[in-house]
């Protein structure tokens, strides 16, 4: 996902010669904070492209603050509880927002939400929780911006709009 080394400066005047203005910039945790606090801001900043990308004029989104899916959590958040878990997305968030405040508009603040593949193994209580933490973090920190939530259906299983329509749902993923 380092897609402003992928296209380079000629490629992006290309977009904008042809009316592109808008840019994800892919802030995966496991990229972004490969191991805990330490961030790796020249990949972000250079080799993603949000420090380049925004000074052209983009509008830049990040995707995403929060993927709770095995494969793009860092390896330190995996044997995490609840608790040190919403302690290391508090820090993790305020770092992130903190440093582009400027530079991004908007926020994608978890991605695929609530589908179990991307719960972290947490239930749906502690990840609506911490959704709705880290919406409020995004605001008290960048109170312009614009943040989303990508609660996708479950490519997996049962989601939680599905599990409604079951006689004898239960309230777990």
């Amino acid at each position: 996902f380092d897609q402003y080394d992928g296209i380079g400066a000629s490629g992006v005047s290309e977009l904008q010669n042809d009316g592109f203005n808008y840019f994800t910039a892919g802030v995966y945790w496991n990229e972004s904070e490969p191991q805990n606090d330490v961030y790796d801001w020249d990949r972000l900043d250079d080799s993603v492209g949000i420090l380049p990308m925004s000074k052209l004029g983009f509008a830049v989104k990040a995707h995403p603050l929060i993927w709770m899916f095995d494969l793009s959590m860092p390896d330190y958040l995996l044997s995490m509880n609840e608790s040190e878990t919403a302690s290391e997305v508090n820090d993790h968030i305020g770092a992130l927002v903190s440093r582009y405040a400027s530079q991004i508009d908007r926020w994608e603040v978890i991605n695929e939400a609530h589908g179990f593949p991307a719960s972290g193994n947490f239930d749906r209580d502690f990840i609506s929780a911490l959704t709705r933490d880290s919406v409020d973090l995004v605001h008290e920190l960048d109170p312009d911006s614009i943040t989303t939530v990508n609660a996708a259906f479950s490519w997996y299983g049962t989601d939680v709009i599905m599990e409604m329509y079951e006689v004898d749902h239960d309230e777990t993923f």
